[in-house]
């Protein structure tokens, strides 16, 4: 058996009609695939298009509710914070006066020679002060008593180096430094 039976006979004219039918239907066949893939394709881009949208309006909803919920976090953190540092951070300053001011006096006792030391305060820091000084016999340290400073600010003149140590100020800096954090981010979410 050969494979005449499987090629199309030209000679014949309802073979040559039969091919002329089977071109145009395999056009057609073409044309109809052909529209049906651009509709799939059409169908998927439209699909993924929908898809990016719900994705960035997603995306844009939870940055907004993030950025709510941390201002609403800070929001609710600010006032006691702020009480907290208003409380404690002057009794640290306090604390720490007399520490600071002997640490600079010892500072300058390495680099200068038998130093005059000489300490303007307030009279209840004078107090803190005197307790804290070193016995140094070679030290020489006049306490000057000064009603009109505030407490928490001290002078203090090592030999010929003056130095003003105020921890009340930087208190009030931390203090205005942290407000000014809280209207910034209050801004900001306004602001967007």
């Amino acid at each position: 058996m050969g494979f005449s039976h499987l090629l199309t006979d030209f000679s014949d004219p309802k073979a040559t009609c039969s091919a002329q039918n089977f071109t145009r239907k395999s056009a057609q066949f073409e044309k109809g695939y052909a529209t049906a893939w651009k509709d799939i394709l059409e169908k998927q881009d439209n699909q993924r298009q929908a898809w990016e949208t719900q994705l960035t309006h997603s995306l844009q909803d939870l940055s907004f509710t993030y950025h709510e919920a941390s201002a609403h976090i800070l929001e609710s953190l600010q006032p006691l914070l702020e009480k907290t540092l208003a409380t404690l951070l002057p009794q640290i300053a306090e604390q720490t006066l007399p520490h600071i001011i002997a640490e600079q006096i010892m500072e300058h006792l390495t680099t200068q020679e038998q130093p005059q030391v000489q300490i303007t305060s307030a009279p209840d820091t004078q107090i803190e002060l005197e307790a804290l000084m070193p016995d140094n016999s070679e030290l020489s340290i006049e306490m000057v008593e000064d009603p009109s400073l505030v407490p928490g600010l001290v002078f203090l003149r090592i030999g010929k180096v003056e130095q003003q140590v105020n921890t009340t100020k930087v208190a009030t800096n931390i203090c205005t430094t942290i407000t000014g954090f809280f209207q910034e981010n209050k801004k900001d979410l306004k602001y967007g």
